[in-house]
């Protein structure tokens, strides 16, 4: 996995932090994923989000409101559930 080390306000645990403790979090975190596809339920704290609006385009005006885009930033944990799913459930994967 290689995820971005950027730090945002939704993450009570910086990235780097968990790259760095990888090895000894993925246990935990292979049991809370396999959960989540064995009952077919995404925690509800896998769903927050930091919802940022950002610009379109540099220069655009910021008066503007449909100038801006919605940025969102999911956790760590819920982007792999997402990775996770995608490899498993992609057509001809193997589901073991």
């Amino acid at each position: 996995m290689k995820p971005s080390n950027k730090a945002y306000e939704l993450y009570s645990i910086p990235t780097w932090f968990l790259k760095e403790c990888l090895h000894e979090l993925l246990p935990l975190l292979a049991d809370i994923i396999n959960a989540s596809i064995i009952k077919g339920v995404v925690p509800s704290f896998f769903k927050e989000t930091h919802v940022k609006p950002i610009l379109k385009k540099p220069g655009f005006d910021p008066e503007v409101f449909k100038n801006f885009r919605p940025m969102c930033n999911l956790s760590f944990i819920s982007k792999s559930l997402d990775k996770v799913v995608d490899v498993r459930f992609e057509p001809g994967a193997d589901p073991g």
